[in-house]
């Protein structure tokens, strides 16, 4: 059980799980006496993996002595990551520590791309200069961005939005 590896701290990570409980998880882990011990202890728990997972690079070779690393975790430890990919690498080497303690995560950013498309048009007869943009996530076909440079290229007039005072005045 990962909380009872936790709470004895035999092994390297268990003692760096140890280190992100907060004190009112560690006395929890310590004492067992809550009524409710399961499910704060779950809590207590989940904040310090959290924790873990956000707070810098987990691997060192010291740490990871006695852990049997996959081919492609082996590849991936020699890298410097930062934000979700730190994150992922650090949730993949937390799951090959504690196979049976957490589920196993399927998200791959190491191995993923984000379908954002920047589609822009250009006058020719000004070498070039961009007159529109849009930008595109393609999963959920979702425009982000539309932006028109010169307003020669609109079909409808201008939108008049009224300030907060209320609306506006035609001069």
């Amino acid at each position: 059980m990962m909380e009872q590896k936790v709470r004895l701290r035999e092994d390297p990570i268990s003692q760096v799980l140890w280190q992100n409980l907060n004190s009112e998880g560690r006395v929890l882990f310590d004492t067992q006496v809550s009524t409710n011990f399961a499910a704060e202890c779950e809590a207590a728990l989940l904040q310090c993996l959290n924790k873990t997972l956000t707070n810098g690079q987990l691997y060192t070779a010291d740490r990871f002595r006695n852990i049997e690393l996959n081919d492609k975790l082996r590849r991936l430890i020699s890298g410097r990551y930062q934000g979700k990919a730190l994150m992922h690498l650090n949730r993949l080497l937390l799951e090959a520590v504690y196979p049976h303690g957490l589920r196993k995560h399927d998200a791959d950013v190491f191995n993923s791309f984000c379908p954002l498309y920047v589609i822009s048009w250009r006058d020719k007869r000004h070498l070039g200069d961009k007159v529109a943009s849009v930008r595109l996530f393609l999963p959920t076909k979702t425009l982000l961005s539309l932006r028109i440079e010169d307003s020669k290229y609109l079909k409808r007039n201008a939108l008049d939005i009224p300030n907060e005072d209320g609306p506006s005045e035609a001069k």
